[in-house]
């Protein structure tokens, strides 16, 4: 019989034996990136339903199938020399009226103006030079940490249903949730449940935080191998809230670096999309290391290219889940999108056009062919792809929460309009009440 006894949540301050030390991530997101005060800013929180006690028992069970608590494993320590320790920047802050009331903090944006990202403000897009700075550094595609999360008191269950949050993970589940996707421990029924094998139970009831060599370990071994990964986009956005994009980009480079042939010609979207991240995280890096990077990226794509048969990248045909592909778009612009972006009726897809940053004019008129809830392309291509949003609004069913994710914070009268019809729906009417109601309207 399996214990009914839940752990007590992991502690915050506690360190695995060998993690590399680190500074602790900033709590004070009400710090400007200049220096100077700005009003406290909650993040968009939406987390998926909640309301799951009535499995908990029978959900229990599978946890601990064999009537004892899987024992916490080791963390994996790389052989290489520990990284110094870095110096931890105030969280940027992010949109603050979005209608959360939690505060939040990620080092995703530990740069700050330093970041490369930082030339592309645009002031006045949002109500606060914090939210301007976000935005020119990919806001909203990263992720956030909540302390203190009453979803942390079942850390263990929510993490094993596989619940998703967004912008703002329990930080507790969101330790757990990474360590069982990097182990690929678990996996869905056809009727949709969850089942851990060994490795995710070991991993479930490991709440540690997560060390520099974990994580660069897991980044390192998702481009080693051709086994299949789930919901890879996500574990990359928390590894970057959890310890910054340096770790991270450099961890995915060097992978991608020593990687085989069949890892580049194996189509998978998991992966796809950590490459497609690669393209945020250069723009959160400060600009000298960032240029690196892009300069090791451009040689993988050129090697890459060359070992084609026909020694050059054509017009895409499918290919979904390609790594040249998404590589393609995140390096060359609009000429990236062009030739490699995918398609939907003769349309580039709006996830395609998220990193054209020196073509407002092409992004608005992509953007203003399609339907698209994405802030930041409205944040590239202009007002007129938000004009375009609320011609379209009928079309967003489904999508409320994350307009509001995206546009809470926007300055634009187009957008106070956009949430006033939010407002007046039912999917997410209450967070856009609070939003507008903390914007005075």
């Amino acid at each position: 019989m399996a214990s009914k006894k839940k752990p007590a949540p992991a502690k915050a301050d506690a360190k695995p034996a060998g993690s590399t030390k680190r500074a602790a991530p900033a709590v004070d997101p009400s710090i400007d990136p200049d220096g100077a005060d700005a009003d406290p800013e909650p993040d968009a929180d939406a987390n998926a339903d909640a309301d799951a006690d009535d499995q908990d028992d029978l959900a229990a069970d599978d946890l601990d199938g064999d009537g004892e608590s899987a024992p916490a494993p080791r963390p994996v320590v790389a052989e290489a020399p520990p990284r110094p320790p870095r110096t931890i920047r105030p969280a940027v802050a992010a949109p603050r009226n979005d209608g959360s009331g939690q505060a939040k903090t990620t080092n995703a944006l530990e740069h700050g103006t330093a970041a490369s990202g930082a030339r592309f403000v645009k002031p006045g897009f949002t109500t606060s030079k914090a939210g301007d700075l976000a935005f020119a550094l990919g806001f909203p595609h990263l992720e956030y940490i909540i302390d203190d999360h009453p979803d942390d008191a079942r850390a263990e269950m929510i993490a094993y249903e596989r619940r998703s949050y967004r912008l703002g993970w329990p930080r507790n589940v969101a330790i757990r949730w990474c360590r069982i996707t990097a182990s690929k421990g678990f996996k869905r029924t056809p009727q949709g449940a969850t089942e851990l094998d060994s490795a995710g139970k070991k991993a479930i009831k490991n709440g540690s935080p997560l060390s520099d060599e974990e994580i660069a370990l897991s980044l390192k071994g998702i481009f080693s191998e051709t086994t299949s990964y789930e919901d890879l986009r996500e574990l990359v956005r928390l590894f970057e809230a959890f310890v910054g994009p340096e770790l991270v980009a450099t961890s995915i480079i060097d992978a991608l670096e020593k990687s085989s042939n069949n890892v580049w010609n194996h189509q998978d979207l998991d992966r796809a999309s950590v490459m497609h991240h690669l393209g945020f995280l250069l723009l959160r890096l400060p600009t000298g290391l960032a240029d690196k990077l892009r300069a090791r990226l451009a040689a993988i794509f050129d090697r890459r290219v060359k070992a084609l048969p026909s020694k050059e990248l054509g017009p895409r045909k499918g290919e979904r889940g390609s790594l040249l592909r998404a590589l393609d778009v995140v390096l060359n612009g609009r000429a990236g999108a062009e030739r490699s972006g995918e398609r939907n009726e003769d349309e580039i897809e709006p996830g395609d056009l998220v990193h054209i940053t020196n073509d407002d004019k092409f992004v608005r008129e992509a953007a203003c062919r399609v339907v698209t809830h994405d802030a930041r392309l409205t944040f590239l291509g202009g007002e007129p792809v938000l004009d375009h949003a609320l011609d379209v609004f009928m079309r967003f069913r489904g999508q409320h929460h994350l307009l509001v994710d995206g546009f809470a914070d926007v300055a634009s009268p187009k957008a106070i309009e956009l949430l006033q019809r939010i407002a007046k729906g039912k999917e997410a009417a209450d967070r856009a009440k609070a939003v507008l109601a903390a914007r005075g309207l």
